[in-house]
C-alpha cells in the first residue's frame, strides 16, 4: 500500500510540472507519429527594419582589418533610451557611382524618458566591410534623417 501511494504522488508531482497529454509520459503518445511541421524561413525581401531612422550622425570613421574595415558611426536621438543601433544597408549593400550607402537606425525608448545631454544620448553603431564588398567603393555614406556623413575609403588596394 505504501509504494502504491509513494508511485500515484511521484505521478502526480510529474504530471503538474509538464503537459501530461503532450508529453512522453502519456502512454497513448507513444506510438502515434511525430506530426510536426517545419517552418519556412521568411523572404529575406520582404523583411524591414522597424528602427527608427536617427535625426543626426555625428561622427563617421573606419579600422583597418585583415579582411576589409570596420565603419564606426555615432549618432544622436533625439532623446535619452535609444538602444540597439545599426547601420542598415541600403541597395543590398551594392555601391552606386562607388558610393556604398547605409542608414543610421536605432530602437526608440519604450517608456517616457528625459531629453537629456548630448553626450548621455549619442550612441554608435559598427558594421564589417569585407575587401570584396569594398572593389569598387570610393566612399562609404551613413543617411541620417536631418544630414549624411561620407567617408573616403582608404582600404588597401583603393
Amino acid at each position: 500500500m505504501k509504494r502504491f501511494l509513494f508511485a500515484a504522488t511521484i505521478l502526480s508531482f510529474l504530471a503538474g510540472c509538464s503537459n501530461f497529454d503532450s508529453g512522453n509520459l502519456n502512454p497513448m503518445n507513444w506510438f502515434e507519429r511525430d506530426n510536426t511541421q517545419t517552418a519556412s524561413a521568411p523572404d529575406p525581401v520582404a523583411v524591414i527594419d522597424s528602427r527608427e531612422l536617427l535625426p543626426q550622425v555625428t561622427e563617421v570613421t573606419q579600422l583597418q582589418i585583415s579582411n576589409g574595415l570596420v565603419v564606426l558611426a555615432k549618432g544622436l536621438p533625439p532623446t535619452q533610451g535609444f538602444w540597439d543601433p545599426v547601420l542598415v544597408p541600403t541597395n543590398d549593400e551594392l555601391p552606386i557611382d562607388g558610393v556604398l550607402t547605409y542608414e543610421l537606425r536605432a530602437s526608440g525608448p519604450t517608456d517616457e524618458v528625459v531629453e537629456g545631454t548630448e553626450e548621455s544620448r549619442e550612441i554608435q553603431a559598427a558594421r564589417t566591410i569585407t575587401s570584396d564588398m569594398l572593389e569598387n567603393v570610393a566612399v562609404i555614406r551613413v543617411v541620417a534623417l536631418a544630414n549624411h556623413w561620407d567617408l573616403v575609403v582608404s582600404a588597401p588596394g583603393n
